[in-house]
């Protein structure tokens, strides 16, 4: 059971590591739109 919820977690902060990536690369984008 320990286990499971281990990996639960793992799968949580890599879901939010993503999301967080996907913003960076949103507000880049916004960045070079408001450049050109």
């Amino acid at each position: 059971e320990e286990e499971e919820e281990e990996e639960e977690e793992e799968e949580e902060e890599e879901e939010e590591e993503e999301e967080e990536e996907e913003e960076e690369e949103e507000e880049e984008e916004e960045e070079a739109e408001a450049r050109a």
